[in-house]
């Protein structure tokens, strides 16, 4: 089973979703045509309905890939009621998305790169901690290069 979640570093809690493999995992089984046609069929279910012109939704992705400035990739969502603008994580090497809480000790309170933004639970109307505990693979952990 898969886990994919969206987390806030900081908090004890994390939206996680129970996923199942569809296909399976060794690459000498599927093809990458397969992968590619089963993707594109799941894009366009995905898109289905979208007011986008062209059917895709757009949106930019900055960053870096520079080590040397943290080799990040972000974009900016709006989160909580009212909705706030918050700099989203892109992690590269998994399915997580990071925004940052305003009670994480640990996390960055500055960067070269972009202004860290930090999401207070306590401003949004909509926001609920649900306190499950997430733990990040060590593998995800040694590619962030964050202690936890």
């Amino acid at each position: 089973m898969i886990f994919a979640a969206v987390y806030l570093f900081g908090i004890d809690g994390a939206a996680v979703f129970h996923l199942e493999r569809n296909l399976p995992f060794s690459s000498n089984s599927t093809s990458m045509e397969q992968l590619t046609a089963r993707d594109q069929a799941r894009h366009a279910r995905i898109l289905r309905g979208s007011t986008a012109a062209d059917g895709v939704v757009h949106f930019p992705v900055y960053g870096s890939a520079d080590a040397n400035l943290f080799g990040l990739y972000y974009t900016k969502i709006k989160l909580g009621s009212p909705p706030r603008e918050f700099n989203v994580l892109i992690d590269t090497g998994s399915d997580f998305l990071w925004v940052m809480s305003n009670t994480c000790g640990n996390c960055p309170r500055s960067s070269n790169l972009i202004q860290p933004t930090f999401f207070d639970a306590t401003a949004s109307s909509t926001a609920r901690v649900n306190r499950t505990r997430l733990t990040i693979p060590m593998r995800l952990r040694m590619q962030w290069h964050h202690k936890t």
